[in-house]
């Protein structure tokens, strides 16, 4: 147990990757608001927001995100996504240029 003033060394895991604002879409309608999102490589956690928005934070510049709202197999989907590799250099162009996915029913983990 550290005294006060005490110096304590702590490790951080850190992730390279961009920020970026994804909008998805399942059969031409945005996915439930407040959705659960995971991406598949990283285990990255978001939720969507209105329209079908995920922010997702350390994302690498291809992914999976599985996306789900409820308990049963109509209630999740997958989506796969590609970003432009510009993003690392240009971290604001994500922002200003949605990437739009759209999602499928498949099999989910």
């Amino acid at each position: 147990m550290p005294t006060q003033g005490a110096l304590v060394r702590a490790n951080f895991d850190t992730r390279i990757g961009v920020r970026a604002l994804i909008t998805v879409t399942q059969g031409g309608k945005p996915v439930p608001f407040g959705s659960l999102v995971r991406e598949n490589s990283t285990g990255i956690t978001s939720m969507v927001g209105d329209d079908g928005q995920v922010y997702l934070s350390g994302a690498p510049l291809s992914g999976e995100l599985l996306v789900q709202w409820g308990d049963g197999a109509n209630s999740r989907c997958i989506a796969h996504y590609v970003l432009p590799k510009q993003a690392y250099s240009k971290p604001s162009l994500l922002f200003r240029q949605f990437a739009h996915i759209l999602a499928h029913k498949g099999n989910y983990q």
